[in-house]
């Protein structure tokens, strides 16, 4: 990893920013002093009122969500009928200051908030927590079995507000170290008449070169004097995406090679496992439907009901030409290949280049059936039961149902191929690869081996809350609620994974009939006389002639993805909110405790029998926030919370391996107990206008531990397992046992600050005040100890970028509006400690750009062109803060959209 190129970058993305909010700052207070608000046409004068529109009206908005509330709060709005700033919710998100998002196929995936990856942050749709989960890449993290969010399956256009709350309050929902993210669809009374909006869109991608559909439309209405109200509203997108690239999955050393002794350092020297070009080819289809009810049957009568469905499915094929010898183990053939000549480099002894005899070469063809179906149904009633006293009922349910039917990988190969070489010299991504043999000629390949892994992940949320408001004084108000939560997850996965002979069936030919040509290459930037063309089994053929699917392979159970985990909440809180002065100045309070109690049931498969292990924890949670407004538009913010995040559930499974007589168990630990901190805020908020703010905010987290894997002697009975699996053996409930699991280790601190600037050039003369920016910065970082307290292994957070940047430039008036948006992250680790051999594993800086521009033909038809990853950003992953050697380089293209937005 380049750190020094890597602070260069940060620093510079700090000091512009420090700069422009300098100077910014500098001409808003002198021109203040002498001038009155510019003369614009993004705001019309209606009397003496000022009404913003547009892009500038949701920056206007997010910013009075900011304002009014106590603990450090940011949104995004939607800035007309149905209309995101964004074409995904991820992208949005990354625009608040402390959030970042990873990818997935070139879209926004997950996020991470303040250093802290998406299982430390819980996300409600429309007031009720729930989570989505969808299948990736390998690289990107294949199937998610954690707690954290998918955003890219739903459509950004079914949603009207983001809102991110950095410190919860006691009327919250608990489970957060990171952040709570609110999503909002549309609800009809808030637009108070009738309301049809439908937007049409073409997608063209740069790398696969097709034109693809994007539709969405709203219908809303309400009756009687505003009683009643109905809105529906739909999103459909169909995406055809191609990745392509390099990748080495992980570096190995090498130790093994027939020959080595020949070659000084080469047995301590590290080598791409198995160096390969691929092409990754998705198409995607996304549904989305709301459906929302509103009703004031009386005064102080309130009843809400939102209905939400998204479908997010499609197909991925992955293709790749690898050489498969130097993953080998010792035993499986990796002692037969012959080295011919090497370059290693000293620095960070790396086998940068080499050249090979009896190299067996590989081609596969990778199939997967992807579909996820999500399902929301909520209800809210308010009722005001008299001046001062306020009830609320909220209930609702939700699932989110990942299937994967078919996985499966078609894989062939040619055996001891001479004269095999990569070299990295040239290009550290991108190594020139020579084979030795046409790759193109399917009559040089044996059909070898063929695998099939069918899995899914259902997660389910039942939910009830009941709240109470009590205005005690003209200050002071008085919450309660009780909450009951039941959250469910189930994960499941078979093989057919078969190496051939395999009873009658043994390898055989690969011919033109049972195979197809593929071809890569578009903007990659390969060195010369790289093979971008090769053939790779068909997947429907040879499956047909095998019979994969029909019984002759039959599919086994994989214990280690077979796990449940059974969740019930019940929670409860006390808070009290002031709104008072002190010595003249402005000053709010939140302040209260929240109790929860956790109730688990882990289920997993340990040594072939399904077990079940009960669990059960207790938190309080106290928290205060204060701000104070020494003046007017001045906001000074302090809070102070203890807050949890329940274990991540793969970690809970009690499925492993147990042996009663040798007294050794390796499983998960289905005793975790949650992640548990302390969490400090503190800043400053200057609101300089209605639509300018400058804020800077501190951060720091006690967080008491983090999971580790550790080996303890311990009493099969403080194990929590059923004593019939000691049946048939020595042992009792008493024997002590060598136990390797998941336990609550050391924990750490994170901490950093925030800083963020908005305004329109409102004060700037003639066309140059239709401008304005909204920008931000965060630093955070982390010291966390992932090995044990003997021998300690202290590093960074996974998923946290010490330095992250965001910067929107725009230009809006009555007609015309334009913006680039630039987003800077700084590299990040994805695990420690890393494998074969790595101290870690991570993913390198990453910088796009997007734009989009739009014009008003009329006041109710507007035309549009947005440009997203304008700069063609690459996915580019590491093993090893010292080797720095590429695991993964890949590209997906820029995307271009165009369309039109009719809103009646």
């Amino acid at each position: 990893m380049n750190l020094s190129k890597s602070r260069q970058m940060s620093a510079r993305a700090a000091k512009f920013l420090s700069a422009v909010s300098v100077g910014v700052l500098a001409a808003q207070s002198a021109y203040a002093q002498d001038a009155g608000p510019a003369d614009t046409a993004a705001v019309e004068t209606v009397a003496d009122e000022i009404i913003v529109s547009g892009f500038r009206a949701s920056l206007e908005g997010a910013l009075n969500v900011k304002r009014g509330s106590i603990t450090p709060v940011d949104a995004i709005l939607a800035e007309d009928i149905a209309d995101f700033p964004d074409l995904n919710l991820a992208e949005s998100i990354q625009r608040i200051p402390g959030v970042a998002i990873d990818r997935d196929g070139g879209e926004g995936r997950t996020i991470t908030v303040r250093g802290l990856n998406a299982n430390f942050t819980r996300v409600r749709i429309n007031g009720l927590e729930t989570l989505s989960t969808t299948g990736g890449t390998d690289s990107s993290g294949g199937t998610n079995r954690g707690r954290g969010f998918d955003f890219n399956i739903f459509a950004s256009e079914l949603f009207q507000s983001i809102k991110v709350s950095k410190a919860p309050t006691p009327d919250q929902e608990e489970g957060s170290l990171g952040a709570i993210v609110d999503l909002q669809t549309a609800r009809p009374i808030s637009y108070g008449k009738f309301v049809l909006s439908l937007n049409a869109q073409g997608q063209y991608n740069s790398v696969a070169k097709k034109i693809n559909p994007r539709f969405s439309g709203l219908i809303s209405n309400v009756w009687g004097d505003d009683e009643f109200g109905a809105l529906f509203s739909f999103a459909y997108t169909k995406r055809d995406i191609i990745e392509e690239g390099f990748s080495s999955v992980r570096w190995d050393n090498a130790g093994a090679f027939s020959n080595e002794a020949a070659f000084p350092g080469v047995a301590n020297a590290f080598h791409p496992r198995i160096p390969r070009y691929g092409v990754l080819t998705s198409d995607q289809e996304r549904i989305g439907l709301t459906l929302a009810l509103e009703a004031r049957p009386a005064e102080g009568t309130e009843i809400n009901v939102d209905a939400l469905y998204s479908k997010f499915s499609g197909s991925r094929r992955e293709q790749f030409l690898e050489a498969i010898s130097f993953s080998r183990a010792v035993a499986s053939g990796k002692t037969a290949t012959d080295i011919v000549a090497l370059n290693i480099d000293p620095a960070t002894n790396n086998i940068v280049a080499g050249t090979f005899n009896d190299v067996d070469v590989r081609i596969e063809n990778r199939l997967d059936i992807l579909e996820t179906e999500f399902k929301q149904l909520s209800i809210g009633i308010k009722q005001q039961l008299s001046d001062t006293f306020r009830v609320s009922i909220t209930g609702g349910v939700s699932e989110s149902d990942f299937k994967n039917p078919i996985q499966t990988t078609i894989i062939a190969d040619r055996i001891d191929v001479d004269g095999y070489s990569y070299d990295f010299t040239g290009n550290r991504n991108l190594p020139a690869i020579n084979y030795g043999f046409d790759v193109t000629n399917p009559n040089n390949f044996l059909i070898t081996e063929l695998r099939d892994r069918p899995q899914g992940v259902t997660n389910t949320f039942d939910t009830v809350a009941w709240d109470a408001d009590w205005d005690a004084t003209d200050t002071v108000t008085i919450s309660t609620g009780f909450s009951y939560k039941k959250f469910g997850y189930d994960s499941t996965e078979a093989r057919r994974d078969r190496i051939l002979p395999f009873g009658a069936i043994v390898a055989f030919p690969l011919t033109t009939a049972t195979s197809s040509l593929v071809n890569f290459g578009q903007g990659l930037g390969q060195p010369s006389g790289v093979n971008t063309s090769f053939v790779v089994p068909d997947i429907t053929s040879i499956a047909a002639a095998t019979g994969l699917y029909t019984g002759a392979f039959p599919a086994i159970p994989f214990s280690g993805s077979i796990q449940a985990v059974g969740e019930t909440d019940y929670a409860g809180y006390l808070q009290g909110q002031i709104n008072t002065e002190l010595a003249g100045m402005k000053f709010r309070a939140v302040g209260g405790v929240r109790y929860i109690e956790t109730n688990t049931e882990s289920t997993g498969v340990l040594s072939g029998r399904t077990v079940t292990v009960p669990n059960q924890y207790e938190d309080w949670l106290p928290s205060l926030a204060i701000t104070l407004e020494p003046a007017d538009g001045l906001i000074l913010r302090a809070s102070a919370q203890k807050v949890m995040a329940r274990p991540t559930l793969n970690s809970l499974t009690p499925g492993g391996v147990l042996n009663a007589f040798s007294e050794t168990l390796s499983f998960g630990n289905p005793q975790l107990l949650p992640f548990r901190a302390k969490a400090y805020d503190l800043g400053i908020d200057w609101y300089f206008s209605d639509e300018g703010l400058f804020s800077l905010g501190l951060f720091y987290k006690d967080i008491g531990a983090f999971v580790s894997r550790q080996t303890d002697e311990v009493r099969f009975g403080d194990l929590g397992l059923d004593p019939s699996l000691l049946n048939g053996s020595p042992s009792t409930v008493d024997t002590i046992f060598d136990v390797s699991r998941n336990v609550n280790g050391q924990g750490g601190n994170l901490k950093g600050f925030e800083v963020q600037l908005q305004t329109p050039f409102t004060f700037l003369p003639g066309i140059l005040s239709n401008f304005g920016i909204t920008t931000n910065y965060t630093y955070v970082k982390s010291e966390v100890n992932y090995g044990t307290v003997a021998v300690p292994l202290l590093a960074d957070l996974t998923q946290l970028s010490r330095h992250s940047a965001n910067g929107t430039l725009y230009y809006e008036d009555s007609k015309f509006s334009a913006r680039g948006s630039v987003s800077y992250r700084s590299s990040y680790l994805q695990t420690v400690p890393g494998r074969n051999g790595a101290d870690v594993e991570g993913k390198r800086s990453t910088f796009n750009v997007d734009a989009a521009v739009s014009y008003a033909i009329t006041d109710k038809i507007k035309v549009s062109i947005e440009g997203i990853n304008l700069t063609d950003q690459f996915d580019s992953q590491y093993v090893d803060s010292v080797g720095d050697r590429t695991s993964n380089y890949t590209h997906t293209g820029r995307t271009v959209t165009a369309g039109i937005r009719v809103n009646f």
